[in-house]
């Protein structure tokens, strides 16, 4: 939050409004671009939007999902996809015991018990500060208890180091993992010994370090039954489907839903979507004739066999809304500035659905449009930004804002009374996770390569940030 001053203020932000043709590239004004989308707006209409997707982050803003509920109205025939490059897996693990889409809240100040699976969830979660502060509240050793929190992480993380029981294991090992707790807690009467359960699922290991393994998801377990209802299992963003789905059926089973895992309705879930993969099949296939790009740069994020550059230039009308011109705008025939966070108007909407509203703190100084306020020129909304938020959100809460009630949110930051009722879903008993599981090699001499975002660049699309760069590292305190 810090450093997304310096790039408010960074020089390599974009600036002017492009328009390529060919080898030929042209400087254009807002005026002649919504004059383009004007006429072209008058074409789409006519064929209720058929060829025209758009692609965008992942977002829980109230704001920008009316304004995507509006564009698939204005456009029936229009198609919307989400940049699913990072933590889709945990999403779909979730739907995958589920039977539907939700959103995750989790409460470490009531686990007593916490055993994380390569989830780094004091620094990596999207809630990691308030994580922090639940998990750090229960370790005053005065208190009324403490909490013990076990790691099994393939790499070094901030809550591998704070754990009070670590185990060193291949991520590739975690299906095994999950499968042996699955067994030894659901199932034990028709379950081998521990023992030999590890000795099966985890073969590949030396004898030493299966001995090793054996002994500390022995702990585990026991501490997981004696606390049932107060403990939580987490598995990392970069595990598999299959075992997202366990992990939620293990806290299920264990008693922890409702208590420690808390779910909420999914705020997207009326909105017809899809992915990447999606989106380069539709392109491949020529069903795309207008691509908006808000704000993601899919030529980064995707993996690299669908080619993305490539597709995009095969779209005889590409718009990209980036805040530098990154790979997608390169490839992009309309390439568009975009705001910084505190140049615009927005909202965001955290885990158990309270509505927090940004506001522009300054006039956007490179004259640059946020995705809102484009999707509104696309649609041909009339209603400037801050109208839009507000009525979002009383949209989103079925109640009108008086102008006091207003101004006590801009004044607070975020609205009271918005947050969301907790559900109880039921585990889908129609769902088969083995088939989810993947086919990854279990080799004692095969190497895995770990891939993970870091803690200051993210995927590297905050590179141009010194005081990121120059950020220690968690662990190792290098910087640069």
């Amino acid at each position: 939050s810090q450093a997304s001053i310096l790039d408010l203020y960074d020089p390599d932000r974009k600036s002017t409004l492009q328009q390529v043709d060919g080898r030929q590239s042209f400087a254009r004004t807002w005026d002649e671009f919504e004059g383009w989308l004007a006429r072209r707006r008058r074409e789409m209409a006519a064929s209720q939007g058929e060829g025209l997707a758009i692609l965008t982050e992942k977002t829980s803003s109230p704001s920008l999902l009316a304004a995507l509920r509006r564009v698939q109205k204005t456009f029936p025939m229009s198609q919307l996809y989400f940049d699913d490059s990072s933590g889709s897996q945990e999403e779909r693990g979730l739907e995958l015991a589920y039977g539907r889409p939700l959103t995750t809240r989790l409460d470490l100040s009531k686990a007593r018990v916490i055993l994380t699976l390569d989830s780094d969830l004091l620094q990596e979660s999207s809630d990691a500060l308030r994580h922090t502060r639940e998990f750090a509240n229960k370790r005053d050793p005065d208190g009324e208890w403490m909490n013990r929190l076990y790691a099994i992480e393939s790499s070094v993380s901030v809550t591998g180091a704070a754990a009070d029981h670590r185990l060193p294991l291949r991520s590739v090992d975690m299906e095994a993992v999950t499968a042996i707790l699955t067994r030894q807690l659901l199932t034990p009467a028709d379950s081998p010994s521990l023992a030999e359960d590890v000795k099966q699922s985890l073969s590949h290991l030396p004898k030493t370090m299966v001995a090793q393994v054996t002994r500390f998801l022995e702990a585990v377990i026991d501490d997981l039954r004696v606390h049932s209802g107060r403990s939580l299992v987490v598995a990392g963003p970069n595990q598999s489907v299959a075992v997202h789905a366990r992990v939620h059926r293990l806290n299920e089973q264990l008693g922890n839903v409702g208590q420690t895992v808390q779910f909420f309705e999914s705020p997207a879930t009326d909105i017809k979507s899809g992915g990447l993969n999606d989106l380069a099949s539709a392109i491949a296939d020529s069903e795309v004739e207008s691509l908006v790009v808000l704000g993601c740069n899919p030529v980064h994020t995707a993996p690299s066999d669908l080619k993305f550059e490539e597709l995009i230039t095969r779209v005889p009308h590409s718009i990209t809304l980036a805040s530098h011109d990154d790979e997608t705008a390169r490839a992009c025939s309309w390439r568009l500035p975009m705001t910084h966070p505190l140049e615009a108007w927005g909202d965001v909407r955290a885990s158990d659905g309270i509505i927090s509203v940004t506001q522009p703190l300054i006039e956007p100084l490179l004259g640059g449009k946020s995705p809102l306020e484009l999707l509104a020129m696309l649609t041909g909304d009339p209603r400037d930004a801050q109208t839009i938020v507000r009525e979002s959100i009383e949209e989103s809460v079925a109640d009108s804002l008086s102008n006091r009630q207003w101004r006590r949110i801009l004044h607070d930051g975020f609205f009271r009374e918005s947050r969301a009722s907790e559900v109880r879903p039921e585990l889908s008993a129609s769902a088969n996770i083995q088939e989810h599981f993947t086919s990854r090699v279990n080799e004692s001499n095969a190497l895995e390569l770990v891939l993970s975002h870091s803690g200051a660049t993210y995927d590297g699309r905050l590179a141009n940030n010194g005081w990121l760069q120059e950020t220690p590292h968690a662990i190792t305190k290098l910087t640069w």
